[in-house]
């Protein structure tokens, strides 16, 4: 069973900062439910087609699938591509691609504990060097090293030890990857209690299953995967009306004011991402005969907010290596 949920109820109970709109809910749920909702199936020209390598690839970018906006100045890390830009963690993406074709072999695991800072510089190359390089850098050797002790070089053989399931008392997959990889255990303290967000660690795993699941891959139990906590999917909401802010919190997301890790009114922002989705889900459901899980409402919102930014409400700004 995915603790997620659970964990996140102590600081859902008296929110401070941050307003789940319940009606608004209920509004939207039906207009919502008429969408075809797929669960993306990530064949971007940036993603590798080669299904054999296709874990290792998701795996390790999904390591690194956070913080791509300089924190000074909140430009968006961009590079290009086969003649095209991309951005964001489409960028990031496109990076590693682009080096495997030039024969960096990232995918095994002793380069990744070898490899230095300018090594990843270079991979890297963009309009702007790509912000928290350093952990990056950091999580490259923790991901090798630990692939190397644990699972003989390669993510394929954690899924198997996971037996395919997501949660399995301790034993599945994201369990394995919170538990060997500290750099993928995305919690937060709060009032003696353990908020379990799992951001990247569930991503890889839905990512992985959009991917590889017509090829015959399946995870056992991926209806209980949660919506994916991270910086366009609070302002995708918020934008909805579907969570409001307290006036404090507004002003700093408004004027790209840094909220910091760990606070409040970061904690609750990221608990009501994940709780009201959770609500929408289940209420959208009441009006379809073929019922969505959490990956296809967390796309529909990611995805919107690549495109529709019109109103110009910004994401909030943490640093973090969670999202």
């Amino acid at each position: 069973m995915n603790p997620v949920l659970k964990s996140l109820e102590p600081i859902l109970k008296e929110p401070q900062f941050v307003f789940i709109n319940k009606k608004r809910i209920e509004e939207i749920a039906p207009e919502i439910a008429k969408e075809k909702l797929p669960i993306p199936e990530w064949h971007e020209e940036v993603f590798i087609e080669d299904d054999k390598k296709a874990i290792d690839f998701f795996m390790l970018f999904n390591s690194i699938n956070f913080a791509f906006a300089d924190f000074a100045t909140n430009e968006k890390f961009t590079t290009f591509y086969k003649g095209k830009e991309w951005k964001g963690a489409f960028g990031m993406i496109a990076s590693l691609k682009r080096a495997l074709e030039k024969g960096i072999p990232l995918l095994n695991a002793n380069y990744l504990t070898q490899i230095d800072r300018n090594g990843l510089r270079a991979i890297f190359k963009g309009n702007i060097e790509i912000p928290m390089l350093d952990e990056r850098l950091e999580i490259f050797h923790e991901v090798g090293n630990v692939l190397l002790k644990k699972y003989k070089g390669h993510f394929c053989n954690l899924l198997e030890d996971g037996c395919y399931y997501a949660f399995n008392n301790g034993k599945g997959i994201i369990e394995k990857l919170v538990t060997d990889f500290p750099s993928f255990n995305d919690i937060s303290e709060f009032n003696g209690h353990i908020l379990k967000f799992y951001k990247r660690a569930q991503l890889a795993v839905a990512s992985l299953y959009g991917r590889l699941r017509k090829k015959g891959f399946n995870i056992k139990d991926i209806d209980d995967l949660t919506v994916f906590a991270d910086y366009e999917l609070p302002a995708r909401l918020r934008q909805r009306g579907i969570i409001e802010y307290e006036e404090s919190l507004e002003n700093k997301i408004l004027n790209y004011i840094p909220i910091e890790k760990d606070s409040r009114g970061e904690q609750e922002i990221r608990a009501s991402t994940v709780d009201s989705c959770d609500s929408l889900v289940k209420e959208i459901n009441k009006y379809r005969k073929n019922k969505i899980n959490s990956l296809s409402l967390d796309y529909k919102f990611w995805s919107e907010r690549r495109i529709k930014k019109e109103n110009g409400y910004p994401h909030h700004l943490t640093k973090t290596i969670a999202y």
